[in-house]
């Protein structure tokens, strides 16, 4: 899998959640088209927007072929507080990102999740924090979740030919 088909896959369950469809939340990934474009366009309609990230992963078996360990996954609720405490359900950032937290927690404890193909997990929970931002505040939940990165590799790359390998 790659930390791209993760993200999408992360979307793809909290973009479902009967919760998040009725709240109206716009659930985005990071790494599809102009991230902050999108972001300011939701949060200008709606007031709140989740957005996911993978910034990354901790190697955990340095002899393995592939890059695998603890991939990272932070999914970010942000709100603009002045467009969003208007509205009569009165969602916040602090909801949405308390809904994604159990939601990912307990759909996946004993049950890994589908991209495709591929299957990881399942998550687990490391923390929830707060930040802001230009009148604009944000929770982001942070999951770690072991996998084994391919790259889109259809297959693994020939041996080297380097007469003078990397030690």
């Amino acid at each position: 899998m790659t930390l791209a088909n993760l993200q999408l896959a992360v979307v793809d369950v909290i973009a479902t959640d009967r919760w998040i469809i009725n709240n109206g939340i716009r659930v985005l990934a990071e790494d599809q088209g102009n991230i902050a474009a999108e972001l300011d366009t939701a949060l200008a309609k709606l007031g709140l927007a989740v957005v996911v990230y993978s910034p990354g992963i901790v190697g955990n078996a340095p002899s393995s072929p592939v890059p695998q360990g603890l991939c990272n996954i932070v999914v970010a609720c942000y709100e603009t507080p002045l467009l969003n405490r208007g509205k009569a359900n009165r969602t916040t950032a602090l909801n949405a990102a308390e809904r994604v937290a159990c939601r990912l927690t307990g759909l996946f404890t004993g049950m890994p999740a589908r991209r495709g193909n591929r299957v990881f997990g399942p998550p687990s929970f490391v923390k929830l924090e707060f930040g802001g931002y230009d009148n604009k505040i944000f929770y982001t939940v942070h999951f770690q979740v072991l996998d084994a990165l391919d790259g889109d590799m259809a297959e693994f790359p020939p041996e080297s030919t380097s007469k003078h390998p990397i030690s």
